[in-house]
């Protein structure tokens, strides 16, 4: 018996959707290497954008100290990288 289309779509979503997050999660050190290296030259509608996407880890990093240091141990690295 074939597939239903909307099975196949559905499982998909279901096994792509942890992968988005660790990239989502992943991304963030080598937006805030570029955000903070004196290269940078972003326009303030670019960080706004920035601010507003990674919004939910911010507030995470505001209101527990152990993803702060992992964050800033995190963005020390890709500052060493680039």
């Amino acid at each position: 018996m074939s597939e239903n289309p909307r099975t196949r779509r559905r499982r998909y979503l279901i096994y792509s959707l942890p992968f988005l997050q660790l990239g989502y999660l992943l991304s963030i050190g080598p937006v805030e290497a570029l955000l903070t290296s004196p290269e940078g030259g972003f326009t303030e509608g670019t960080l706004r954008l920035f601010q507003l996407i990674y919004a939910p880890v911010i507030v995470a990093s505001m209101e527990y100290r152990w993803v702060n240091t992992l964050l800033q141990e995190y963005d020390a690295f890709w500052q060493q990288l680039l």
